[in-house]
């Protein structure tokens, strides 16, 4: 008898370590799946870092309301990338002490400074709204979702062969998205015979005059840079009544831009996500403004597609940073918000097709 009563504890002893496994087992298969997001959060960069983070968002809840990855929810954290390099460095070091599935880098700056740091920690990384052609070069950890300036320019050249004269001006915001397009612009430029006057301005200029007068004699005038500054930048043109024709780049297609009286007529290359008659936009466009009370617009757009991409990726597959990478290794072809996408294998850039467009009452017209 007292050897049956042993027996029965031993047998419920090891049935509750036995349970006890079990529920530790599928904790830890519950345990978050985290995005880890690189963004300025304030500075002349805040208006790219917020929209982003604020898509990031809304597509994580998405893929939280269908069940999660594998039955894990997906959880972002945040680090504010608006200091020095060495700021921004310790920001991901702190993200990839998170075992992030991956981490999400907004603009040029900061995903180039971030570069050697998940290089040096073999944390796969991607850069959204980011162009800067050096961006991605020689790195085995780093892809870029966003068009690159090769994608950018031939659609301002377009715009720009089809209206007289044979002086452009650019100005551009010194750093590496600005340089980059710049540099894109005065090569082809060089092959046109095709007299280019630059001027560079700092990240933190908000006062155009001085650097805006020499180009007022130009034919037409590109403007590069980020919302704050194509703001300040046409507000000028239009006290200074420049005569010729003004083109930007995706950044102008922001509706804090295409609102503005002082926009009318100015020409752009624009993604697909502000034409209404693409459902999918306009729907995903619908959804957000309703939560944040604020136009959606194409920088949210990348954020929001990066994580449906991902979603779609590692869905039925085990949710690592290794399944993620031999995916993006092998290459895609992908629809979402910004039309038909494609990462060829081998190659890093994720970019989308860009059109040309003009604005006409406050809104995109595409030609």
């Amino acid at each position: 008898m007292l050897f049956a009563v042993r027996a029965g504890r031993r047998v419920g002893a090891l049935a509750c370590v036995f349970a006890l496994t079990l529920v530790l087992t599928a904790c830890q298969d519950r345990v978050p799946i985290v995005i880890g997001a690189l963004l300025p959060l304030a500075g002349p960069a805040s208006g790219v870092g917020i929209e982003v983070r604020d898509g990031l968002a809304l597509a994580i809840d998405q893929v939280n309301q269908r069940g999660g990855l594998a039955g894990r929810r997906l959880v972002m954290q945040v680090e504010d990338a608006s200091g020095s390099d060495e700021d921004i460095g310790a920001a991901v070091d702190r993200l990839a002490e998170q075992n992030p599935l991956l981490i999400v880098a907004g603009t040029s700056r900061m995903a180039t400074v971030a570069q050697s740091v998940v290089d040096r920690r073999q944390q796969l990384m991607v850069a959204v709204v980011a162009s800067a052609i050096e961006l991605s070069d020689g790195s085995d950890w780093v892809y870029r979702y966003w068009p690159v300036p090769e994608d950018e320019v031939p659609a301002m050249l377009a715009l720009i062969d089809q209206r007289p004269g044979n002086v452009v001006g650019t100005i551009y915001v010194n750093d590496p998205y600005g340089r980059s397009i710049h540099a894109a612009l005065q090569s082809a430029f060089s092959e046109r015979g095709v007299a280019l006057v630059g001027r560079a301005f700092e990240p933190a200029t908000r006062d155009f005059r001085q650097i805006l007068w020499p180009l007022l004699v130009t034919d037409s005038l590109v403007a590069i840079g980020f919302d704050v500054h194509l703001q300040a930048i046409l507000r000028e043109l239009s006290v200074a009544g420049y005569p010729g024709t003004v083109i930007s780049n995706t950044t102008a297609a922001l509706p804090i831009v295409t609102r503005m009286p002082e926009a009318a007529g100015m020409y752009v290359a624009a993604p697909a996500i502000y034409n209404r008659a693409f459902l999918f936009a306009a729907e995903t466009a619908d959804l957000f403004e309703e939560r944040f009370d604020r136009p959606f617009n194409h920088y949210a757009g990348n954020g929001f597609d990066l994580i449906k991409m991902v979603a779609g990726v590692v869905d039925d597959r085990p949710p690592t940073q290794q399944t993620l990478r031999r995916f993006l290794e092998d290459g895609f072809i992908y629809s979402g918000l910004f039309g038909t996408v494609t990462l060829e294998a081998g190659d890093s850039d994720i970019g989308f097709p860009l059109f040309r467009a003009q604005i006409q009452n406050g809104a995109l017209v595409y030609q």
